[in-house]
């Protein structure tokens, strides 16, 4: 019983995954947040950067013969996606199974391309 993971949200103490996809006309940034709540998971865009916030609180409260256990944990995570050129107004955002989806549209269509940079001797 003592050894058991009692904060059961595995992405606390560690970057929860997250994958950032994009097409032609919008990012897809994808995230694993198994067992959180929606309502424990905040969204906000600002000045080019998504950022995803994550917060938990679990009380275990448990009594049995000679046996009384209380324990409470608490935890947030926050990640940050740097994604310009998004239509703000524009983006949703859903969560099911675990799985954050949020969809960026662009302003302007196409895929971004980097400059190739000569190095010099």
């Amino acid at each position: 019983m003592f050894n058991e993971d009692l904060f059961f949200i595995p992405v606390f103490g560690q970057p929860f995954r997250a994958d950032v996809k994009e097409t032609e006309k919008e990012y897809i940034v994808e995230a694993e947040l198994p067992g959180l709540e929606r309502d424990n998971i905040n969204l906000t865009y600002e000045d080019g950067v998504l950022t995803v916030s994550v917060k938990q609180e679990t009380i275990i409260d448990e009594t049995r013969e000679n046996f009384i256990r209380k324990e409470r944990r608490s935890g947030s995570l926050e990640r940050k996606f740097y994604l310009e050129n998004v239509e703000e107004d524009k983006i949703t955002a859903t969560y099911k199974n675990g799985l954050l989806t949020v969809k960026l549209p662009k302003k302007d269509t196409g895929l971004r391309r980097g400059k190739n940079i000569p190095i010099s001797e």
